[in-house]
């Protein structure tokens, strides 16, 4: 470089030391593992807001919406899909769990009698599934009502609202200036680097718009599977909403699948039948589990972000070993985005031709 282009160089052209970028990217993501759990609200109105913009978006061209009026629509749709929802499901098993905490004893000693028998004999002594079933009433009643359970019930009713309206608020930011949070952190990186760095977002976010059309059929899966079984199969009346809870809960990692298995067994202890009807609801749970995790997400999500689905469930593993609940949630379009990143660097086509900007 000549001088005259020394000389040339505003002061605001001047870059940090290479040490000074190494050290602000390991903080950063020093500060990111710290607050993995935090993130996950975040991170998940991110995902939720990148798969509607494209609504906003069809808004403006089709309507002459402007862009702020789009998002405000968009967030207002997606509230009234949330409260529907959620009244739905109140209104549909408030009384059958009323119903559930006066029949509990009767409940839980059908499923004792129909796994052990009517009697069990332990300890030198017969015990009756009547009893053993007042006993289990007895220590979840106690449990319900201890201070802990009250403080965590407290917090739970206090946070969920609060939390709820955080996620909103985001996904209207989102929406009406993703694109201006993206040109801002775009300002953290080098100069030099900007260009680059734009092209490479360029080539990733068609990947990530295929990863959420994964997600969504496999959300559509388990609600469809869930409500042919759970509606036809077992006649349970409150069969669409639990199928669509259960299809919300599927994508979210560890915590999702452990929410599902329990709406399932909270589904076969109020539908009442005994062991057999509750060990069937648990069968369904273990085959949507199976069926998602073996063979819908990995070919699926695979094929969305052009990774092989042992690549996927590798990722799945590192994730959740790395990041917990995070790091699965974002671990297969950081390991897609990380493919891209890589051929981009060694010059390599080995994106594919789908990965090209559109």
């Amino acid at each position: 470089m000549s001088a005259g282009d020394g000389r040339g160089r505003g002061r605001g052209d001047a870059e940090p030391p290479a040490w000074a970028t190494a050290a602000t990217l390991t903080a950063v993501l020093a500060v990111c593992y710290a607050l993995r759990y935090a993130l996950l609200p975040i991170a998940a109105t991110a995902a939720l807001a990148f798969a509607l913009h494209p609504l906003v978006r069809w808004l403006q061209r089709r309507l002459r919406v402007p862009e702020t009026a789009g998002a405000a629509l968009v967030c207002l749709a997606v509230l009234a899909l949330a409260g529907l929802a959620v009244w739905d499901l109140v209104a549909v098993a408030g009384d059958r769990m009323a119903d559930l905490a006066s029949e509990a004893p009767r409940l839980v000693a059908d499923a004792i009698r129909g796994l052990v028998g009517p009697r069990v004999h332990a300890f030198g002594r017969d015990v009756t599934a009547e009893d053993m079933a007042a006993r289990i009433v007895a220590a979840a009643g106690e449990a319900v009502a201890s201070p802990q359970a009250a403080a965590m019930a407290g917090g739970i009713a206090l946070g969920l609202p609060a939390v709820g309206v955080l996620m909103l608020v985001m996904l209207f930011c989102f929406l009406n200036s993703g694109r201006q949070l993206l040109r801002g952190t775009l300002r953290l990186f080098p100069p030099r680097y900007r260009a680059h760095i734009a092209q490479l977002g360029a080539r990733i976010e068609p990947m990530l718009r295929r990863y959420v059309r994964g997600v969504a059929v496999v959300t559509l899966y388990t609600v469809a599977v869930s409500w042919l079984v759970l509606g036809f199969g077992f006649h349970v009346g409150f069969a669409l909403p639990i199928s669509v809870a259960v299809g919300v809960l599927e994508p979210i990692p560890i915590v999702g699948p452990a929410a599902s298995i329990a709406l399932f067994g909270v589904a076969g202890v109020i539908e009442g039948g005994g062991a057999r009807t509750f060990a069937s609801f648990m069968a369904l749970a273990v085959f949507l589990r199976v069926s998602v995790d073996n063979v819908v997400g990995p070919v699926v999500l695979g094929r969305a972000v052009t990774l092989h689905p042992v690549a996927v469930i590798v990722a799945f593993l590192v994730g959740a070993s790395l990041f917990g609940v995070l790091g699965v949630f974002v671990a297969v379009p950081v390991a897609a985005a990380a493919k891209i990143v890589l051929s981009a660097w060694y010059d390599e086509d080995g994106a594919g031709p789908d990965d090209a900007p559109t």
